[in-house]
C-alpha cells in the first residue's frame, strides 16, 4: 500500500482517518465525497504526498495543506473555501490546482509565485479582479475562470508563454485587452456571456487560435479573427458586420476542414443570408434562440451553460430554419 493510492472516497467521513499516520510514505490520497470540514495538524507529517483529492467536502481553510512539500496535484472542487492563503507560495512543486465551485473572492499575489503550476481551475467562485502578477505563472497552459464576477482583464493577460486554453465565460468582462494576441500558444479562447462590445484588434495576432466562442455579448462587428480559426461561435450578438475574409475561412468543404464551423443564430442568419450562402451546410451551425430550438447535430457544439440559460430543445426537424 505504501507509495500508491489510499482510497476513502464516499465513506461519509467527518474527520480525517488517523490511520493515515501509519502510511506516512503514501503519495496519492483520495478523500473525495465526504463531510470533512477541518484539516488536522498532523497532515503535515505526510511529507511524501504528491496527489490529494478533497473534492466535495466542507472545507473552509486549506492553510495546513500548503505545508505539504511534495504536493503536485491538489483537487478542492465544491467545498466552502473563501480564500487561498498567502502560504500557498510555499508549494513550489504544485503543478495542478483545482478549486472550482467554492467561495473564493480574491486571488493572492502569492499564488503567482508557483514556478511549476500549469493548470489553474477556479470556475464558479466569486472572483472580481485578477492580479497583473498572474502572468508570473510562466508554466501555465490552462486557466479556467468560468462563472465568476470579473469585470476587468489586466494587460498582462498576454504574457503567458505557454497558455493554450483560456476560459473567461459568464463573467462581466467589458473589454479584452489587445495584448491577448501576444499569447502565441493560445488555441482555445472561451469568452461567451460577458459584456464585450468589440473584438480587440490584437486578437488577430493570436496565430495559434483555433477555437473561439464569443457568443452572448454585445459585439456588432465580427472582425480581427486570425485565419487559423476552425470553430467560431458568434450567436446572440447584435452583429451588423462580418469581415468577408472570416467567411472565406468556412467556404471550403474539404476533408481537412470537416470539423470547422461558424455558429450563428436566426437573426444573424437572416441579416447575412446572402453572404452565408457560400458556406456549406456542414460548416454552418444555427440556433433559433427566439423559439428555443436547436438542430440536433448542432446541439453538442453549444455550451451546456447556454443550453440551460436559454432552455434550448433539440429539434427533430432536419434543420432549425432555412
Amino acid at each position: 500500500m505504501e507509495g500508491t493510492l489510499l482510497h476513502y472516497k464516499g465513506q461519509q467521513l467527518t474527520a480525517f482517518p488517523r490511520e493515515l499516520l501509519q502510511h506516512k510514505h503514501i503519495t496519492n490520497l483520495n478523500l473525495d465525497d465526504n463531510q470533512l470540514a477541518v484539516i488536522p495538524e498532523w497532515i503535515v507529517e505526510m511529507t511524501q504526498l504528491k496527489v490529494l483529492y478533497l473534492n466535495n467536502n466542507r472545507l473552509t481553510d486549506i492553510s495546513l495543506l500548503t505545508q505539504l512539500p511534495s504536493l503536485e496535484i491538489l483537487q478542492l472542487d465544491n467545498n466552502q473555501i473563501t480564500h487561498l492563503p498567502d502560504s500557498i507560495a510555499q508549494m513550489k512543486h504544485l503543478k495542478r490546482l483545482y478549486a472550482n465551485g467554492n467561495q473564493i473572492s480574491h486571488l493572492p499575489d502569492a499564488l503567482c509565485a508557483l514556478p511549476q503550476l500549469n493548470t489553474l481551475l477556479l470556475a464558479k467562485n466569486n472572483i472580481t479582479t485578477l492580479s497583473p502578477q498572474l502572468s508570473n505563472l510562466t508554466q501555465l497552459d490552462t486557466l479556467n475562470l468560468f462563472q465568476n464576477q470579473i469585470t476587468d482583464i489586466p494587460e498582462s493577460i498576454g504574457q503567458f508563454p505557454l497558455l493554450k486554453y483560456l476560459q473567461l465565460s459568464q463573467n462581466n468582462i467589458l473589454h479584452l485587452p489587445d495584448s491577448i494576441g501576444q499569447n502565441k500558444q493560445l488555441s482555445n479562447l472561451q469568452i461567451f456571456s460577458n459584456q464585450l462590445q468589440e473584438i480587440p484588434s490584437g486578437l488577430k495576432e493570436a496565430t495559434a487560435l483555433q477555437y473561439l466562442r464569443i457568443g452572448d455579448n454585445h459585439i456588432k462587428r465580427i472582425e480581427n479573427i486570425p485565419d487559423t480559426i476552425r470553430q467560431l461561435s458568434i450567436y446572440a450578438n447584435p452583429v451588423d458586420y462580418i469581415d468577408p475574409c472570416i467567411l472565406e475561412l468556412f467556404t471550403q468543404d474539404t476533408q481537412e476542414k470537416r470539423y470547422n464551423y461558424l455558429y450563428v443564430d436566426r437573426l444573424q442568419y437572416e441579416a447575412f443570408n446572402q453572404e452565408l450562402q457560400t458556406i456549406s451546410p456542414q460548416q454552418l451551425k444555427k440556433a433559433d434562440l427566439s423559439s428555443g430550438q436547436i438542430y440536433w447535430e448542432d446541439y453538442k457544439d453549444m455550451p451546456i451553460a447556454l443550453i440551460q440559460k436559454w432552455g434550448l430543445q433539440r429539434s427533430k426537424d432536419t434543420d432549425t430554419f432555412h
